[in-house]
């Protein structure tokens, strides 16, 4: 499912949502990339979960127009989305600037999901956030950053361009 909702500062903001079942994993991409970055995760985590990738205000299909551009501006955008479609609770999932935005999205999104989807607890199931590192005697790899305490969830990626993944 195609879907696009107004960001609580006015910018249309495009995501897709495919497949069903809790925890909802929230891909989100990174600075100058867009949601089909994630083409490659979404069949295989839609198979067992409910998956939605977001376009950030700026992003592929989403309008820019914003008077903040902030890690902050960027949450609400994700905190848009996930309470439209109700899905929770949710795993985040962000790719190197998405791995800012996923951080800074569980400070705004706990009471705004809770209105939601409940007063349930454990709205934010788990965080990731990939950064891709290189260097010209080095191959590029995804290599996750330390798991934050209460994260339940945490994978492995491969980026494209990577010539090995971890």
């Amino acid at each position: 499912m195609r879907g696009v909702v107004t960001s609580r500062d006015g910018i249309p903001l495009a995501f897709e949502a495919h497949g069903a079942g809790a925890p909802a994993i929230v891909l989100v991409h990174g600075w100058s990339c867009d949601r089909s970055y994630w083409n490659g995760q979404v069949g295989p985590l839609a198979a067992r979960y409910r998956t939605v990738a977001v376009d950030l205000a700026g992003h592929g299909e989403s309008g820019s127009g914003r008077r903040a551009w902030t890690m902050a501006a960027f949450g609400e955008d994700v905190v848009a989305v996930v309470e439209h479609l109700g899905a929770g609770p949710v795993v985040l999932v962000g790719h190197s600037m998405g791995g800012d935005v996923s951080a800074a999205t569980p400070e705004i999104a706990v009471e705004a999901l809770r209105h939601a989807v409940g007063n349930e607890p454990g709205v934010i199931a788990g965080l990731a956030r990939l950064t891709v590192r290189s260097s010209p005697s080095t191959p590029s790899r995804a290599t996750p950053t330390p798991r934050p305490s209460g994260a339940t969830a945490w994978s492995r990626c491969s980026c494209p361009g990577s010539a090995t993944s971890s």
